[in-house]
């Protein structure tokens, strides 16, 4: 098993990283969606950056207890109420696709699900940001924005991240 430690400064790059390149890109979030607990931490540093409004969304597939199904920010981008927001999805990790996932099939699901037009809100209103995303996992879209990108199978490494056990350092 390979471990990879990610220190505060490198940690605060990466997300640097995230914006630089989310300005590149002349696209702008109206909020960021921070995706509980690993994705708080950079959503809210992007969130501050961009000067937006900052949610959250608890996604925990393991206990159920934990999700959370939030149908007005799908609906947001979707343009039901009001015009089309930019939402910008964050977590720390894309490790195996199945977080990022879950809140594709989830949002859509519950707001006009078979609706051609998700195709295009999901490339054009809906983005994804990870500090660390592994090319290698089984994520049905694609992650916009990266701090790093690594090509490693589930199980073959361990990220930590400085959040992790900051009392430890």
């Amino acid at each position: 098993m390979q471990y990879y430690h990610i220190k505060q400064r490198e940690f605060n790059g990466l997300v640097a990283d995230i914006c630089r390149k989310i300005m590149r890109s002349d696209w702008k979030p109206d909020y960021i969606v921070g995706i509980g607990r690993g994705g708080a931490l950079p959503a809210v540093m992007i969130s501050e950056y961009f000067n937006v409004p900052y949610h959250s969304v608890g996604v925990s597939l393991h206990k159920s207890s934990n999700t959370e199904h939030n149908c007005w920010i799908p609906c947001d981008a979707f343009g039901e109420e009001s015009p089309r927001k930019n939402i910008l999805v964050v977590d720390d990790i894309n490790e195996t696709g199945e977080t990022l996932n879950w809140v594709v099939e989830d949002w859509q699901s519950s707001c006009i699900p078979d609706s051609p037009e998700w195709e295009y809100i999901w490339n054009e209103n809906i983005k994804f940001a990870v500090v660390v995303d592994n090319t290698a996992s089984k994520f049905n879209r694609h992650v916009d924005y990266w701090g790093i990108e690594i090509d490693l199978p589930k199980g073959e490494y361990e990220i930590n991240f400085p959040h992790g056990q900051w009392w430890k350092s």
